[in-house]
């Protein structure tokens, strides 16, 4: 009776010896560093390409911008599907602690029983049948980790992201089309499966737990067809080949990809990846859990995994459609979306907004009051913004994208209201030009990057139904609406406060290639 991770007493019923919460928890945390430095170079790839092609035109660029626009997109979908992985690998390894506990209890009670102390036949039962419970509940929840490993990993594959050959033809290099030989889901599946519990299911070495082909897969798991991968791994039927449409535990394969439908989605269709370029739209009937599903990707991409969030932590999410600050006489629009995420018992959360995140032109000398081609514009507060060029104009700002920390406040702006206030000084993007919209030809007249430094002034705060009344906060349509964005914070007073004090907030840009581009004014002379 060896010693073993965690186990200081074997029992009768033998307790997995791979099974090892430290080792599921590395990997937890290199694929969760893996997913955050993929989303941020899919953004660095996007920010290049926008860069390189500012002042380049024609074929070539088109040909560039489209091709960085695919990795970008390749690149950041990886990511996001990556990052779940991080939770599911989480619990599994919490699951491995709970039952090494449990086991190493029964198996204790077992040697006391055995020793006369008392020595029972039920006693002794007893504590056999507990060290049983605890196995199986461990083989329970290997069983759910590989499932959703498992859909994962055909997503990444999917994407076509993960290329190479083990064992297969070295000329075949795309997971989603390969044939039974090639590097495809199976292996990607087994390896993880590999690094989980030290074993060998590929069969190129000899395996601790298994080797291809002997019908026992790891912790006992049903393998119908011999070769030693679990059955929830085997995607191309029972006898390894490639997909067949009916897919592992036979029920449920609509699509006949060969994949159960239990793994691939919810709604019986092949795996669909989220677009995080597009603003998301969900059925009437889609559930909250769906809603919280879709929106993690928008946060993974920014290295946000909302699914490692603390009990009844929320996050915000910003989605930004582009607008012209000039839109609707400069009264600007409320086009954008703000949701609010948490998780709490177990049950995920998700409150959706309509919102604004940019500023609008009646806080711009430039436009308001002011009759330009025909259009007047409104005249809001104080003139509001900072000099970037110094002509001697205030240039109005908003947030790029981005992760940012947001707290609790109040503020006289808006009455003493309720706000909410960055925690530390950003840099903002201003509208150097004054033409209504925010590009690299803005960017290009900056000579004072002091005036791109924000002093916590680009509030969450409330606006007008008819008016977003932003100079650059990110706002509401009236107080209804703000009420019912700070209700989704938690109440910060009462018996059922909570106490969370600063969010952090993604703001994404949607703005897919097809998506016209805000309409340019003609810059206004001074």
């Amino acid at each position: 009776m060896g010693a073993m991770p965690g186990i200081t007493i074997q029992g009768t019923v033998p307790y997995p010896p791979n099974a090892d919460a430290t080792q599921v928890l590395d990997l937890a945390r290199e694929l969760g560093d893996v997913a955050r430095v993929l989303g941020q170079t899919s953004t660095q790839v996007t920010a290049t390409a926008r860069t390189a092609t500012s002042t380049w035109a024609g074929a070539a660029a088109d040909t560039f911008t489209a091709r960085m626009a695919d990795r970008s997109d390749t690149i950041r979908t990886t990511a996001s599907t990556l990052a779940r992985a991080v939770p599911v690998l989480t619990t599994y390894a919490a699951a491995i602690t709970a039952t090494q506990a449990t086991y190493t209890t029964a198996a204790t009670a077992e040697q006391a029983a055995r020793a006369g102390m008392p020595w029972t036949a039920a006693a002794l039962a007893a504590a056999i049948a507990a060290e049983g419970a605890a196995v199986a509940t461990l083989q329970g929840a290997g069983f759910a980790c590989g499932a959703a490993l498992g859909g994962i990993v055909a997503q990444i594959a999917a994407t076509r992201f993960l290329t190479g050959n083990n064992g297969g033809s070295a000329s075949n290099t795309t997971p989603a089309t390969q044939t039974s030989g090639d590097y495809g889901w199976d292996d990607i599946a087994t390896d993880i499966w590999d690094w989980i519990f030290g074993s060998d299911q590929n069969g190129t070495t000899t395996g601790t737990t298994s080797t291809t082909g002997n019908g026992t897969a790891p912790l006992g798991l049903p393998d119908r067809d011999g070769d030693g991968i679990p059955d929830i791994f085997d995607f191309g039927g029972w006898d390894g080949s490639s997909s067949t449409g009916t897919a592992p535990l036979a029920p449920g394969d609509a699509d006949g990809d060969g994949i159960p439908d239990w793994i691939d989605g919810r709604d019986d269709r092949q795996i669909e990846l989220v677009d995080t370029a597009r603003m998301p739209t969900f059925a009437a009937n889609a559930t909250a859990d769906a809603r919280f599903e879709t929106y993690s990707a928008y946060f993974a991409e920014h290295g946000i995994d909302v699914d490692a969030l603390g009990e009844g932590e929320r996050a915000i999410l910003g989605l930004r459609l582009p607008s012209a600050s000039t839109v609707n006489n400069g009264t600007g629009e409320y086009n954008d979306r703000i949701v609010v995420v948490w998780t709490e018992g177990g049950v995920r959360h998700v409150e959706e907004f309509v919102a604004n995140t940019e500023p609008s032109a009646q806080y711009d000398a430039a436009f308001r009051g002011r009759t330009i081609d025909g259009v007047t514009y409104a005249r809001g507060g104080s003139v509001q913004g900072a000099d970037a060029d110094g002509d001697g104009r205030r240039d109005l700002g908003r947030l790029p994208t981005g992760v940012y920390h947001y707290e609790r406040s109040t503020s006289t702006v808006v009455g003493g209201d309720n706000v909410l206030r960055g925690a530390s000084a950003v840099d903002l993007e201003r509208d150097v030009n004054h033409d209504g919209v925010f590009d690299a030809a803005d960017a290009a007249l900056v000579t004072n990057r002091a005036a791109l430094s924000d002093r916590q002034t680009i509030l969450f705060h409330r606006g007008s139904t008819a008016d977003t009344d932003s100079a650059g906060c990110q706002t509401f349509p009236g107080r209804t609406d703000w009420n019912d964005f700070w209700s989704s914070l938690g109440p910060a007073t009462g018996a059922n406060r909570n106490p969370q004090q600063q969010f952090t907030y993604v703001l994404h840009q949607v703005a897919p290639a097809d998506q016209p581009a805000p309409a340019r004014v003609p810059v206004p002379v001074p």
